[in-house]
């Protein structure tokens, strides 16, 4: 849905964009795009940990014998909701006033 967006906008923009770039940057449309792509990265990047973790995990106690049990579905469930929450909160964070000052849209040099 990102790229299909970015495309989109590209091709009906693309001639004016230089005219037309400080209103897209400010744009609603624009926020929600870079909302959409920081989540995307953060849970790529957050399911990569805790797949790693496990990993690890798992080898550490190999002696043990690998039983599921409901307590460990429920464990997966509460740490998959928390990385989604977690990626979600890191990603809409601009866009809330306290925090819009810590982040830039670029970067002008002299």
């Amino acid at each position: 849905f990102y790229l299909l967006s970015i495309s989109i906008f590209h091709k009906l923009n693309y001639q004016n964009y230089c005219k037309n770039r400080f209103e897209w940057l400010t744009s609603a449309s624009c926020a929600i795009m870079g909302v959409i792509g920081t989540v995307s990265s953060q849970l790529s990047l957050f399911a990569m940990t805790i797949l790693s973790l496990t990993r690890v995990l798992r080898m550490c106690k190999m002696s043990m014998r690998n039983k599921r049990t409901s307590e460990s579905g429920v464990s997966v469930f509460i740490v998959g909701f928390a990385i989604v929450t977690a990626s979600i909160l890191l990603a809409a964070a601009p866009l809330f006033p306290p925090f819009e000052d810590f982040f830039v849209n670029g970067v002008n040099y002299p």
